[in-house]
């Protein structure tokens, strides 16, 4: 979900000119939606029978919120929306379904993308949801993947 508002800085990539750790995790997002829709359209292209299917979990009860507090003393507002948040999450097994779905239903296909179909996708079974505009992005998806390759020094040969 954090695609939602992830932004790709290609001059900015390793967020070495501002580094703020939720824009820095809503780009990862979003660079990761861009990734597997890039993945999809090559095997497409290549003939390959190999699909690439992004999902994600909705908001699910993990760790996640314990750990990123660290050792600081949470804010206020932390302490008054992590209980709120407690009461809308879904269980961590749920939270799986649709990586789950993607992995082994015969009606998954290629580039759709998986997650739940509850309020703001946050809950719920798993259903095709509609990546917003900035992970559709043929031109970023490309460069981002070249950019990897140059970074990696990691090169995939095309799909066949």
């Amino acid at each position: 979900m954090a695609h939602r508002t992830g932004k790709i800085e290609g001059d900015n990539l390793q967020s070495e000119r501002n580094y703020g750790p939720r824009t820095a995790h809503n780009a990862s997002k979003l660079a990761n939606l861009l990734f597997a829709l890039e993945l999809q359209r090559r095997a497409q292209a290549a003939g390959s029978k190999l699909v690439s299917i992004p999902v994600h979990p909705g908001v699910s009860k993990t760790s996640i919120f314990a750990n990123s507090l660290g050792d600081s003393k949470p804010s206020l507002a932390v302490r008054l929306i992590v209980p709120v948040a407690e009461l809308i999450m879904q269980s961590d097994a749920a939270g799986a379904l649709p990586t789950l779905y993607a992995a082994t239903s015969p009606d998954a296909r290629g580039g759709e993308y998986i997650g739940p179909d509850g309020l703001m996708a946050i809950k719920g079974s798993p259903t095709v949801e509609q990546p917003r505009p900035q992970a559709l992005d043929e031109a970023t998806a490309k460069k981002l993947w070249t950019v990897s390759e140059e970074l990696t020094g990691v090169v995939y040969p095309p799909l066949a």
